[in-house]
């Protein structure tokens, strides 16, 4: 087996346990990995009306790696 470390830097990282969090209306632009990260255990996360533009690894993710 092959296994990779990987190693992704977050614009915004919402973390463990987080509850009731409301990311609305912002933009997210020119980022070489994940505008949004929202670790394990989080609940009640709102991402609502934002703009996500020229993203390398991805828009939002969610859980761990």
């Amino acid at each position: 087996m092959i296994y990779a470390l990987l190693k992704i830097v977050y614009k915004l990282i919402i973390d463990y346990y987080a509850k009731n969090i409301d990311i609305k209306n912002n933009v997210f632009t020119n980022i070489g990995s994940v505008g949004v990260h929202v670790n394990k255990a989080s609940c009640f996360v709102n991402v609502t009306g934002n703009i996500f533009d020229d993203i390398a690894a991805g828009a939002v993710t969610l859980g761990t790696f």
